[in-house]
């Protein structure tokens, strides 16, 4: 039997068997790259190894619970979705296909659709109607670019404070707000398509036929209520909240004097230097985006590298395992 990405996204069978550890390939090959570049800067290297070393167990363990939660927020943007739609599935369930999502995500380098699809499809498995399963991964893409607008925009404004915005850190914002509104005007369109004058050549390509028939029933009054992206919005920065508050406990762990804000700002702009890549997890982006903020805002490099890996560790490895058990339910390629 064909597997399902063979079967939705097409290509080589043989090459598709890969495609699963395709980003797990390249999420190594990054960390290792980072531990050789550390380790040939050798005074940095010894530092970094004695932060680690001396690393406070009680911050660390405070650093791991923070995690947990971040999984049933996101499953939380989800729940209030689905009640929405008047149907009901258990936090737990959907919190535990968050942590699916980031495990599909990481391994399968698709800029975070293979995530969404396997979302989709674990919600019609748990009951829901197609129509109401893309109502409610909309609702995620919307509030999640929603969230990360307003953290980013309090970002530049503190770093604006602190004099520390560099060119460099303009151009990624601009890109990103750029790639942010051209989705949200598609997904805009996608809805009022019948509305728009759309090209004939364009109305019969196969998979633009294909996604506009599956929105036919699909609800813009709930995709696009202001209340429901208020509410998913905050769940959000919550997110965004608790692994902040996770780097700052990893520092904390490894005895170096930071501040919350500083947490914060690192992982935003982080974020969004991770977003506008494709790879699994922004794995690249992301750490080069954190680690040169915080030495930006005043922490050593040694510093900086042993926090991220911690971090990494923690939000994006630790859970691909309870994550792979649970995606074999919607991958019959795993």
């Amino acid at each position: 039997m064909k597997s399902y990405f063979i079967k939705h996204v097409g290509g080589n069978p043989a090459i598709a068997k890969l495609r699963p550890y395709s980003g797990l390939i390249i999420s190594s090959i990054f960390f290792l790259v980072l531990i050789i570049v550390a380790a040939f800067h050798g005074s940095e290297f010894k530092k970094l190894l004695l932060l680690l070393q001396n690393a406070n167990i009680g911050w660390m363990v405070i650093a791991i619970l923070l995690q947990i939660p971040t999984y049933v927020f996101t499953g939380a943007v989800w729940h209030l979705a689905v009640r929405t739609a008047d149907y009901h599935l258990t936090l737990k369930s959907l919190s535990e296909l968050a942590v699916e999502q980031l495990t599909v995500n990481q391994m399968i380098p698709t800029g975070g659709v293979a995530g969404n699809v396997i979302v989709v499809k674990a919600m019609k498995r748990l009951g829901l109607p197609t129509p109401i399963a893309m109502e409610v991964f909309f609702i995620e893409t919307l509030s999640n670019y929603i969230s990360l607008s307003v953290v980013t925009f309090l970002s530049v404004v503190i770093l604006w404070w602190y004099h520390n915005i560099t060119p460099i850190i303009v151009s990624l914002i601009s890109i990103f707000f750029v790639v942010e509104v051209v989705i949200v005007c598609l997904i805009w369109a996608a809805f009022n398509h019948q509305r728009l004058y759309l090209p004939t050549w364009i109305k019969k390509r196969t998979l633009i036929a294909r996604m506009l028939s599956a929105m036919e029933n699909v609800s813009g009054k709930r995709v696009f209520s202001i209340e429901l992206l208020i509410q998913a919005g905050l769940l959000r920065i919550g997110v965004f909240f608790l692994d902040a508050l996770t780097i700052f406990a990893i520092m904390r762990s490894l005895g170096i004097e930071s501040s919350l804000i500083i947490s914060f700002v690192a992982l935003v702009i982080a974020t969004v230097a991770g977003t506008i890549t494709l790879l699994p997890g922004g794995v690249g982006g992301f750490e080069a985006g954190s680690i040169g903020i915080l030495n930006l805002l005043g922490i050593p490099l040694e510093a900086a590298i042993a926090t991220i890996i911690i971090f990494r560790v923690l939000s994006l490895w630790i859970p691909l395992i309870p994550g792979t058990i649970l995606a074999k339910k919607d991958l019959n390629i795993l």
